[in-house]
């Protein structure tokens, strides 16, 4: 044995585990057997999750794992067996935790032509949507991919909004699509990389849309200068994402020079921003018609041509060439075009030879011959590797045969080099960190969507553990709106429990059975003290009239005077409603008040200003049924002030302003009598902290208030 011996067993090395992950790679090709898949992509699992981020170490390694086994992944996707795709879905999952920062352009494919795919496709099973869901659900598990993919994604120009879209694909799952149509939401982006790639694509929608006008409205959106240069123009076709190749390439080609000079000066600055520099010339090409596609024109083609082989040659000045003109370098990628159609074109039979392509050239060097060495590696290299276009992320969203999926690989892993690169969050830093700018951006974008789907999923079942889901998702969204400050997004989500509350109203408050009455209760607690806070003493015109108590009532929810309408609309509008359908006595009044004394003081103070906020009638007949409106408000305020006492120091300087407002107005004749009434009713025949009394008599006799006598008495009464 080894022991015997003396020899040290080493490992195999890296060599060895890239041959093997190139194997079994092979192994899940998706025309190869099932049990073949299945047993290949058992392996991979077991690789994956054995070797974990080590892998990401070794770019040889990375390199498989990116290029021919993401392929297969791709591919397999589209199976209708359910064991190969819930395997393909768990290598997915296991790719990401094991070399996530690797795989950015790949995992946004993942999800876009994957998941999302199967869970929109009608010609998917339940089953796949619910294995598709599943994995998703497995994803979600880590607690730093939303914020990482909003970071990585969302807010890089050259990539899907990922986050977004997921989360509208998962809202669009729970409710359908008429529901999620009706769902508007608007976001005040603030981020740079957000608002950065919200430009780019409002420019590159004109660009199609109105050729002639484009350019205005990029210098509007600030993404080109004003007086416009060609150098930006030219800018801005490399940078701008989601541009079409085909236009663009027609933008450039356009002509004759006397007639557009500024397309010529685009044409020369676009081509000079290549590096073409220690480039042989059938490279050269490749980087420049990967940025655009050649136009059907020939005139056109021979502008680009000319303008490409002129800055090619400008270029290779300092290195050894064997061109002696521009226009030798002209002619020859004309011939490098035709015979990469000739090679790789189905419809061509007979293909070019070599010696057929060096004959084709002879003389073209300044009436000389090129060396036959230089053509023959010209010729070499289109045969072995097809000069293609690159995929856009937008041509694969549609991709659906595996045939295709095949096909443009090669263009998605040529998108790497244009993405940033990505950079997650571990998952113990996210625990470390406080949510700052990206979260409240992130859950800007999804909180309607979201409250939509959950309501509707509330509304929809029976089931107990459903609606406690359902319910715990609307209260983290309430907790996430108050943490952030979003008053509209908190007035949404109030507004939409409002809506159940009247449904509910009886059940929640009567404690009657209903099957959602038990859940509702504890939820809404706080809202049915704010809808149902009123008896039938109430008349019936404070619920009709403009300045109506509701109208001041509605104040409460806000924090300054005249925040209430601009902030809570909605829930008002909700609690009105609840009011008028829950009926009279719902709630008595010594219920309230026993609520009432439970309120934050800031709520309180809040309740009291509503309260006591008047409107001003314009008519007699509407200044009396103000001043009416004005009694019953003066009656609650005080019921407000008497079970909230150890607030007294807080709360009486608002009455004390507030009557000596009324008493001092001759124009309200009623409300002044019954302020005097209340004065004496409460002040001096209400006998109870007189050392409290002693503060309000002074502060009200400072006031100067005539006709009025105040008896006094001694704290020491107490």
């Amino acid at each position: 044995g080894d022991e015997m011996t003396g020899q040290v067993v080493l490992p195999y090395g890296i060599p060895v585990l890239e041959q093997l992950l190139q194997f079994l790679s092979d192994l899940i090709k998706p025309k190869g057997k099932e049990d073949t898949i299945v047993f290949g992509l058992s392996l991979i699992n077991l690789v994956l999750e054995t070797a974990g981020t080590g892998l990401g170490a070794h770019p040889s390694l990375v390199s498989v794992l990116q290029g021919d086994l993401s392929k297969y992944l791709l591919q397999n996707s589209e199976t209708n067996e359910l064991q190969v795709l819930s395997l393909t879905l768990r290598v997915v999952f296991n790719l990401f935790n094991s070399i996530k920062d690797h795989l950015k352009v790949q995992l946004e494919i993942f999800f876009t032509s994957v998941h999302m795919r199967i869970m929109d496709s009608p010609s998917c099973s339940n089953e796949q949507k619910e294995l598709a869901l599943e994995s998703l659900l497995e994803f979600c598990r880590e607690p730093a991919l939303m914020l990482d993919l909003y970071i990585n994604y969302d807010c890089d120009v050259h990539c899907t909004n990922l986050f977004e879209v997921l989360c509208t694909a998962l809202a669009q799952t729970t409710q359908g699509e008429t529901l999620l149509a009706e769902c508007y939401f608007f976001v005040n982006v603030h981020d740079a990389g957000k608002q950065n790639k919200k430009r780019y694509f409002l420019a590159a929608e004109k660009f199609h849309s109105e050729p002639k006008n484009w350019i205005a409205y990029s210098q509007q959106l600030g993404l080109l200068p004003n007086p416009i240069t060609a150098e930006s123009v030219a800018a801005f076709f490399h940078q701008t994402p989601g541009l079409n190749k085909t236009s663009i390439g027609d933008y450039l080609g356009d002509g004759p020079k006397e007639d557009k000079p500024f397309h010529e000066a685009v044409r020369n600055a676009y081509v000079a921003m290549f590096d073409f520099r220690n480039a042989p010339l059938d490279e050269a090409l490749r980087m420049c018609l990967a940025k655009f596609r050649l136009p059907g024109e020939a005139q056109k083609i021979d502008r680009l041509m000319e303008a490409f082989a002129k800055e090619y040659f400008h270029q290779i000045q300092t290195e050894e060439h064997p061109f002696a003109h521009e226009d030798c370098a002209f002619i020859l990628s004309f011939s490098i075009i035709m015979l990469n159609t000739d090679l790789h074109s189905d419809q061509i039979q007979k293909k070019m030879t070599l010696d057929e392509f060096v004959r084709n050239n002879r003389g073209i060097n300044g009436g000389q011959d090129l060396p036959r060495e230089y053509l023959e590696l010209l010729y070499n290299n289109i045969k072995a590797n097809q000069i293609k276009m690159q995929t856009d992320i937008s041509d694969m969203q549609v991709v659906t045969t595996v045939d295709r999926y095949s096909a443009q690989w090669d263009g998605i892993l040529k998108r790497q080099e244009n993405v940033v690169g990505a950079s997650f969050t571990s998952n113990a830093s996210i625990l470390k960190l406080r949510a700052g700018r990206h979260e409240r951006e992130m859950f800007a974008l999804i909180v309607d969507s979201t409250t939509e789907s959950i309501l509707n999923a509330f509304e929809r079942t029976c089931d107990e553990m459903t609606m406690q889901k359902a319910l715990d998702g609307i209260t983290n969204c309430i907790k996430i709106a108050v943490y952030f400050n979003m008053l509209p997004e908190l007035n949404k989500l109030l507004a939409a429990l409002a809506a159940y509350v009247v449904e509910f109203a009886h059940s929640v408050l009567n404690g009657d059975k209903h099957s959602k009455s038990g859940k509702l209760r504890e939820r809404t607690r706080r809202l049915a003290e704010r809808q149902a806070a009123h008896r039938q003493t109430m008349p019936s015109t404070l619920s009709q009239h403009p300045a109506s108590f509701w109208d001041s009532l509605s104040y409460w929810w806000g924090e300054e005077e005249g925040e209430a309408d601009t902030d809570f609309p909605l829930v008002s509008a909700a609690l009105r409603e609840a009011v008028s359908r829950c009926g009279q006595g719902l709630l008595e009044r010594e219920m309230w008040l026993k609520f009432c004394r439970k309120l934050h003081s800031r709520s309180i103070e809040a309740l009291l200003k509503a309260l006591l906020h008047r409107k001003t009638g314009k008519s007699e007949t509407e200044g009396d049924m103000v001043q009416e409106n004005a009694m019953l408000a003066l009656e609650w305020a005080t019921n407000v002030i008497l079970v909230n006492l150890h607030r007294f120091g807080a709360l009486w300087p608002l009455m004390h302003t507030y009557v000596a407002q009324v008493l001092t107005d001759p124009s309200k004749p009623l409300l002044v009598e019954r302020v005097r009434a209340w004065i004496r009713s409460y002040l001096v025949e209400t006998s109870f902290l007189p050392c409290r009394f002693v503060y309000m008599t002074r502060t009200l006799a400072s006031s100067s208030i005539p006709e009025i006598d105040f008896p006094v008495w001694s704290c020491t009464s107490m």
